[in-house]
């Protein structure tokens, strides 16, 4: 995960090979922000 100012992102990285040999990576972000906002809040109306 990574943490911004404004966002928390969980990154993810694929490596990517043809034939044996690495070509490189892919790479996804996704926006986990509104999310655990939404958990929190649960959490805290439980408490």
């Amino acid at each position: 995960m990574a943490l911004t100012e404004d966002a928390l992102l969980v990154v993810n990285r694929m490596p990517v090979a043809t034939a044996g040999r690495s070509i490189g990576s892919v790479v996804t972000l996704r926006d986990r922000t509104e999310i655990e906002a939404l958990v929190r809040d649960l959490h805290s109306v439980r408490a």
